[in-house]
């Protein structure tokens, strides 16, 4: 069971990385961008639930239907305020920080709200990550200014958002039972209604995005829910206190999709970092 929960964390890491890098090359943001990558990815995952609902017949009892919601707009948020934070700094420095603190943070209320008790081994590999992602993130350079404070600042309220859905998410694919496709879809839908009142709004901002980003939009809304559905499967087959950390994975691939995609400023040690914070994952992974 670990072990399937530990192939599928790794494909979505990889996926989560390479929908990031989508999002951060594309010319536009925000709200419009946001609603038209959500489109898509209702269009694209719409007739698979067709078929799911026919043949399996899904549960979904009223208490889910809340938690979708309420999922909904945290994950609003969690993409606004993401991307947001690739406007005002580099892909190599707020993704290692939002995805390194989110699952610490996910640890957390694991351990306070869903009675979840981590190995020793966990916390070791975890405390491992969290240390290399202060580095990847630009460690003392990050203190003394000299990197500026606006990226880590938005990876920290990214981490804060992605602590909260990822313990929200697990309780309802675990406890509740919703299966992981079918909730994810579900919450792109409830994120697209949340959006589109604003999205009318800004007409302008939206034929511009199609315009200029259809492309990334696409990508984003296909990969990220595929990610994700991937990732709440893994939830429901095994806790969040090991989940979480094996999905700091995406910080290295991340990482390195900054540094020789998008060609920012880096150091040699960010690669060295990016290899202490696999140790750590590694060290997860041989906890269960």
């Amino acid at each position: 069971m670990a072990f399937s929960a530990l192939v599928l964390v790794l494909i979505s890491s990889f996926i989560h990385a390479t929908w990031n890098l989508l999002q951060k090359q594309a010319q536009t943001s925000g709200l419009a961008f946001s609603w038209l990558f959500n489109l898509m990815g209702v269009l694209a995952y719409t007739p698979l639930i067709i078929i799911v609902v026919i043949f399996w017949q899904p549960h979904l009892s009223w208490l889910g239907v809340v938690f979708i919601a309420v999922s909904s707009l945290i994950h609003v948020g969690y993409f606004l305020l993401l991307q947001k934070g690739y406007k005002v700094s580099d892909l190599s420095i707020v993704y290692p920080i939002s995805r390194g603190l989110g699952p610490v943070f996910a640890m957390i209320l694991a351990v306070l709200f869903l009675s979840e008790s981590p190995s020793s081994l966990t916390l070791v590999g975890t405390g491992v990550i969290v240390v290399a992602i202060f580095f990847i993130a630009g460690g003392i350079k990050m203190i003394r200014g000299n990197i500026g404070v606006k990226g880590p600042l938005f990876g920290l309220g990214v981490a804060i958002l992605i602590g909260w859905y990822t313990t929200w998410d697990k309780y309802a694919v675990d406890e509740l039972a919703v299966m992981p496709l079918f909730y994810e879809y579900l919450g792109m839908v409830g994120q697209f209604l949340i959006l589109s009142p604003f999205a009318y709004q800004r007409k302008a901002e939206v034929v511009k995005s199609w315009r200029l980003d259809k492309w990334q939009a696409a990508g984003v809304g296909i990969l990220s829910p595929l990610a994700y559905i991937l990732a709440l499967t893994a939830l429901a087959m095994a806790p969040v206190t090991y989940i979480a950390p094996l999905r700091e994975l995406s910080i290295v691939i991340g990482t390195l999709f900054g540094i020789f995609i998008l060609k920012e400023k880096s150091s040699r040690m960010q690669i060295v970092y990016s290899g202490v914070l696999f140790l750590g994952v590694v060290f997860v992974a041989l906890s269960s």
